[in-house]
């Protein structure tokens, strides 16, 4: 599970959104177009574009469901704490929706 979100934050640096896209649950995909996801980053997610660094800090499973804590900064120097809510199906890892808050430091 944490080397699909590090796949899908390096896939933010790709000029396309399919690349990152490709990273969601189908159950995501179902519910949400390629334009939609993007519209979600652009407007909640801007920080996921200008990355600096990233760390997965933890893991905690809740039925079918993986909760990853993660730790960002973006190149201005802005630290955020972000969870990532996985699933597993099918013998493949997809994100099912994710939150981000600023860390205040």
């Amino acid at each position: 599970g944490a080397d699909w979100i590090r796949g899908q934050l390096k896939a933010f640096s790709e000029p396309e959104a399919d690349k990152a896209y490709s990273y969601a649950s189908d159950s995501f995909k179902k519910t949400n177009s390629l334009e939609a996801f993007t519209s979600i980053i652009i407007s909640q997610y801007t920080m996921l574009l200008d990355l600096k660094t990233y760390q997965v800090v933890s893991c905690d499973k809740d039925g079918e469901l993986y909760t990853f804590k993660v730790q960002l900064t973006d190149n201005q120097s802005n630290a955020y704490s972000m969870e990532y809510v996985l699933s597993f199906s099918n013998n493949r890892w997809g994100v099912e929706g994710a939150s981000v808050t600023l860390k205040v430091s």
